[in-house]
């Protein structure tokens, strides 16, 4: 995360001085699926970082994140759900 590929931009978790050493460690493909609610409202049906943690520990996790069933209205939106998975594998890297 916040090094390269389609994850660059998720780096909200480096405000956190305890977090910050998780820049480059988790390594994960994103996969999102995007679609309409029965009532024609935009959803993020499904939405996920899978892949490998070096962990402060030393240790090397394999994780997925998932998120499903997220409203959204705009880009913006959906970048937040990016950025609270990137906090999530950031806590990963620190806590285990």
């Amino acid at each position: 995360m916040g090094v390269n590929s389609s994850l660059v931009g998720v780096t909200k978790f480096e405000s956190d001085p305890s977090l910050a050493g998780a820049k480059g460690n988790a390594l994960a493909k994103p996969g999102t699926f995007v679609g309409l609610t029965p009532k024609g409202e935009h959803q993020i049906r499904g939405q996920a970082f899978g892949g490998y943690i070096h962990a402060k520990s030393g240790r090397t996790l394999v994780y997925e994140v998932v998120v499903n069933d997220v409203p959204f209205t705009a880009i913006e939106d959906i970048i937040k759900v990016f950025d609270d998975e990137g906090i999530i594998s950031a806590i990963l890297w620190r806590d285990y």
